[in-house]
């Protein structure tokens, strides 16, 4: 059966959580724990892809299951597999829940970052291309 996608604030319920983030501000969490679908690498049985050239913004979404667990989608899990596989990690910023990574086949900057960060865990995950120069003034702290 196909999951639902979560679009009902209800189904959100939320209770504030300084655990979730890694910098200690106060965010919101989901009393539904999410879990990962497939292994790293491969989604169902078939290999995850690299980043193609004119690939430049991928955006995760969380799935409603039945048992009312959240799993994430197809691309949530290859933002996972590419980052932590694939794309080298060049800096994050000084709250710790956007990271800077590059694509050594390319040399193209990927920022990784967490749209709803009310949701446990920050939520469902996008990464989108940086400019060089959006880069270093983002990150100028960073060898870039």
């Amino acid at each position: 059966m196909t999951p639902e996608r979560i679009d009902d604030p209800r189904d959100q319920a939320a209770q504030p959580s300084a655990a979730a983030n890694p910098a200690g501000a106060s965010r919101l969490q989901s009393k539904h724990p999410v879990r990962r679908v497939a292994e790293p690498g491969s989604l169902d049985g078939f290999p995850m892809t690299e980043l193609a050239p004119e690939e430049v913004d991928l955006r995760g979404d969380w799935l409603l299951q039945k048992d009312r667990s959240v799993v994430g989608d197809a691309t949530e899990q290859r933002i996972e597999w590419l980052t932590t596989e694939k794309l080298e990690r060049v800096a994050n910023d000084c709250s710790g829940w956007e990271i800077l990574y590059r694509d050594l086949r390319d040399g193209r900057f990927w920022e990784l970052t967490y749209p709803q960060g009310e949701m446990h865990g920050g939520g469902p995950r996008r990464l989108h291309v940086l400019s060089h120069d959006e880069a270093a003034a983002k990150y100028s702290y960073a060898a870039i």
